[in-house]
């Protein structure tokens, strides 16, 4: 019966809106990540192979690597080459066969220049992304990197398989101060990605991954924020220093935080001594006061990036970067359980099944048994790039729990599935949070307290959420939206999440 439904009734796609609600991959291709090899076989592909060998991409598309080799025909063995390609320069793909492509400088089909294999061409149009769905991001390591003649610049290369230099004006191009680039390819074999700046410029170059960080986590920290006292946390470099209380770099709190594009990007959480500490890339300003660098104009002028850790305590504030088409997806789904208290029982699990649905379409199978098996806050975090708080209600219960509750009252002994007062509890924990992401967007501090439940007899230990209201922030400037890349982004603190 209930797979029967399932079938029926839910179908999703491994492939749907994730971090971004856009394309990109994580799905290795034969060689480098993010080539045009294989790049087409992916399903959110922009562009398509037609059965004929035709390639439909309107956008020309840049070459990955230094001297590409053209051949006139789609095969390299005992086939001469016509001209070698620059790297970055942009070609036009035209036809397809056994892995070679026929591009041209222009869209006209008469400007034909040769054939080149898909492994020196980069297709991919938006960042790399990790298992999660989370776009992977470079953090220059200044402390560990060659130098030339004793710049503090990282010096860009033109080819992931070859030392050589990127080329500008005779000289070799060097990467400049910023915090974050954007990982757009990535040749396993030299362990070099490709970088670009922003994701509408140009590829700037490869670098090796170990001179650097990939950030490929949405959590950043700062000190926790009240309104009338100023919070400070301890950088230290080590885990021991910070497991004896030391502090190499004391941060301070206070509204200038709401104002910033960053936080201090988490890289993971590590035990150490029974305490947790966060292993942190520490952004400062390379000045006397070693101040915290709070957009990439602070990280250009004189830039430090320092690795180390900062305790998990009751001074610190984990946020999460949402990005703004994630966000306007949660209020969406929010918005199902607006006048909840005037849905039966059975309305409610519909409302709670439709917004797991909402969003994924063109399914090609239905659900597995390990994704029936996921709890409702997993599955909205994998399907739809929606992150949870670790004490979200949603963790108590699998998708199974709605299908089978949609599908019958009562289990096999008689007994409720799940208790309408536990079902209407679960409710009330979403649409409080749909007024606490109405504040966010407001840039309003919403206001409220977990208590223990009352009068329902609950199979897990769930709090209550109750609102108490909101207040403004005490500065116009001081926001949880920011702008970065041009584009909407918000730094939620995690307590805030449903």
């Amino acid at each position: 019966m209930i797979i029967y439904r399932l079938f029926k009734v839910f179908c999703a796609s491994i492939f749907t809106l994730m971090f971004l609600g856009v394309s990109g991959f994580s799905t290795s291709y034969a060689s480098i990540i993010g080539s045009c090899d294989g790049y087409f076989d992916e399903p959110h592909a922009v562009g398509e192979i037609l059965p004929n060998g035709d390639v439909i991409r309107a956008a020309p598309v840049p070459i990955l690597r230094a001297k590409v080799n053209v051949y006139e025909q789609p095969y390299s063995k005992g086939n001469e080459k016509t001209l070698e390609m620059p790297f970055g320069h942009h070609v036009f793909l035209n036809e397809y066969r056994d892995g070679y492509f026929l591009v041209s400088n222009d869209s006209r089909k008469d400007t034909f220049i040769g054939w080149i294999h898909g492994d020196d061409i980069l297709c991919n149009d938006s960042p790399l992304l990790n298992d999660l769905g989370i776009e992977k991001k470079f953090i220059p390591n200044m402390d560990n990197i060659i130098i030339d003649e004793n710049m503090d610049v990282m010096i860009l290369q033109s080819d992931p398989k070859s030392s050589a230099c990127k080329l500008m004006n005779g000289r070799c191009q060097v990467l400049k101060h910023s915090f974050l680039y954007l990982v757009y390819a990535h040749d396993k074999n030299s362990r070099k990605i490709l970088i670009k700046l922003k994701k509408e410029s140009a590829p700037l170059g490869w670098v090796n991954i170990d001179n650097g960080h990939i950030w490929d986590t949405r959590h950043g920290l700062m000190p926790r924020y009240f309104s009338v006292t100023k919070e400070s946390i301890c950088f230290n470099k080590t885990l021991e220093d910070a497991s004896s209380r030391k502090c190499f770099r004391t941060i301070t709190g206070g509204n200038k935080w709401y104002s910033y594009t960053y936080r201090i990007p988490v890289l993971d959480r590590v035990n150490y001594k029974g305490r947790h500490y966060f292993r942190v890339i520490m952004p400062v300003q390379n000045t006397s006061e070693n101040k915290f660098a709070k957009s990439d104009q602070d990280v250009r002028e004189n830039p430090l990036m320092q690795e180390g850790y900062i305790e998990d305590n009751n001074h610190v504030q984990l946020d999460i970067l949402v990005h703004g088409e994630e966000f306007r997806n949660w209020r969406s789904k929010l918005s199902f359980v607006r006048d909840m208290s005037l849905l039966s029982k059975k309305e409610l699990t519909e409302t709670f099944i439709k917004m797991l649905q909402d969003g994924l379409s063109n399914s090609a199978r239905a659900l597995t048994p390990d994704e029936m098996d996921m709890s409702i806050a997993g599955f909205l975090n994998i399907k739809h790039g929606l992150p949870t708080w670790s004490k979200s209600p949603l963790l108590n219960y699998t998708v199974a729990d709605l299908f089978e509750l949609e599908s019958n009252d009562v289990d096999a002994n008689g007994k409720d599935l799940i208790e309408v007062c536990e079902l209407y509890s679960v409710g009330r924990w979403l649409d409080r949070h749909r007024e606490i992401f109405d504040a966010i967007d407001r840039s309003e501090i919403p206001l409220f307290k977990l208590e223990k439940p009352t009068g329902c007899n609950m199979r897990y230990d769930t709090p209550e959420l109750n609102m108490e209201g909101r207040e403004r922030f005490p500065e116009s400037s001081m926001s949880f939206r920011q702008l970065l890349d041009n584009e909407a982004v918000f730094w939620i603190p995690d307590n805030f999440l449903p």
